[in-house]
C-alpha cells in the first residue's frame, strides 16, 4: 500500500549512476543539470528514509495518506485531515480545505465534505518525497 517513491525508494534512486560529476549529460541544458542534481540529492536520502521501514508506519495516523499512492482521477493525494482542516498535495500543489463549512448531517451519519477554500501552487513539481522521522503528534517530510 505504500508508494515506495515517497519512502524514498524508487527503481531510478536505488542503481547509482556511474557519472557522479554533476556535469550536463551533454545536452548543455541547465535544466537537464538542474534535474540530475536533484536526483542525486534524493538518492543521498535514500538512507534516512530506509531507515524507517525497519519500524511499522502507524495505519491509524492523520498523515498515512502522505505514503499513499495518489489517486488516478486527478493526481491527488487522498485527504489528510487535521482537524479541523484537510489537505490533498499533488506533485505541484498543495490544496488546503475547511470541510465543517459544508458537513453533510443525516439520521445515519455525519460527514465532511473535502472541497478546496485555498491552493498553493509551485514552480517546480517535486520529485520525490519521503518521510523522515515521525512520532505521535507530528510528522516530518521532505
Amino acid at each position: 500500500l505504500f508508494d515506495p517513491r515517497l519512502l524514498g525508494v524508487s527503481p531510478s534512486s536505488t542503481q547509482a549512476d556511474d557519472d557522479d560529476s554533476g556535469e550536463p549529460d551533454g545536452t548543455g541544458t541547465s535544466s537537464a543539470n538542474s534535474t540530475r542534481l536533484r536526483h542525486l540529492a534524493a538518492v543521498k536520502n535514500v538512507q534516512s528514509a530506509t531507515s524507517l521501514l525497519k519500524v511499522p508506519f502507524p495505519t491509524g495516523a492523520f498523515w498515512t495518506n502522505l505514503v499513499l499512492k495518489s489517486t488516478t482521477d486527478q493526481g491527488l493525494s487522498y485527504p489528510i485531515f487535521a482537524y479541523p482542516y484537510g489537505y490533498k498535495w499533488s506533485s505541484s500543489k498543495l490544496l488546503a480545505s475547511y470541510p465543517p463549512l459544508r458537513r453533510k448531517i443525516d439520521s445515519t451519519s455525519i460527514r465532511d465534505v473535502f472541497q478546496p477554500d485555498l491552493t498553493f501552487g509551485s514552480a517546480e513539481e517535486v520529485l520525490m518525497r519521503h518521510v523522515v522521522s515521525f512520532d505521535p503528534l507530528s510528522v516530518s517530510v521532505r
